[in-house]
């Protein structure tokens, strides 16, 4: 009897030592056991499509050129009188008749020097020394026309001489003769200029 338990002890300890008991793990040691799976990765961003650069802007057209219209007034405009033409000895006479309607005498005989009748300053004055008033114009419609004679060019110009004088009113002609030397040999530069050769008052 003791022989045959003994025997199912031993066949008993050699099963158990042929199939050894595996203990169960939790839910939570299989979890921190596992790796974790890797998250998927989101796809990458479609790639932007190339900026195209904008051409450059053209440069600005060149400026027109001035009209030959223009081109010619700006530079009649600009230019100085010719000290030959007719309208430079109008200008003298304009000057001149300015001055003495001014009776600013010490400038009219400046403008008008001594070859021009009057010998001084102080002569000027006596001339119109009579006038109360005096108002000196010069009238140049039509344009007056130079004439030639002896190598000189004289141009006379028509005044109007009017003002006041012993209490009357009076208004009568006068004429301004200027002359400058013909383009001869020898001549200079300021005789061929126009000058004050004479003034002429009939009343006076």
């Amino acid at each position: 009897m003791r022989s045959g338990y003994c025997g199912t002890v031993v066949a008993v300890t050699m099963l158990a030592a042929c199939h050894p008991s595996q203990p169960q793990r939790t839910a939570a040691e299989a979890n921190v056991a596992a790796p974790a799976a890797p998250a998927p990765s989101a796809p990458p961003p479609p790639a932007a499509p190339p900026t195209r650069e904008s051409p450059p802007a053209p440069p600005p057209p060149p400026p027109a050129p001035p009209s030959p219209e223009a081109a010619g007034s700006s530079s009649n405009t600009a230019d100085p009188t010719d000290p030959k033409s007719t309208e430079a000895a109008l200008d003298i006479a304009r000057e001149f008749a300015a001055l003495v309607s001014a009776r600013q005498f010490d400038r009219a005989f400046a403008v008008a020097g001594p070859r021009s009748g009057f010998a001084s300053v102080a002569d000027l004055k006596r001339h119109f020394a009579p006038y109360a008033e005096l108002s000196l114009t010069v009238e140049d419609t039509p344009p007056p026309q130079p004439e030639g004679a002896a190598g000189s060019i004289y141009l006379s110009v028509h005044a109007t001489i009017s003002g006041v004088v012993d209490g009357r009113r009076v208004n009568h002609p006068a004429t301004i003769t200027l002359r400058r030397v013909n383009d001869v040999p020898g001549s200079t530069e300021a005789q061929r200029r126009w000058h004050i050769e004479r003034f002429d008052d009939s009343v006076m």
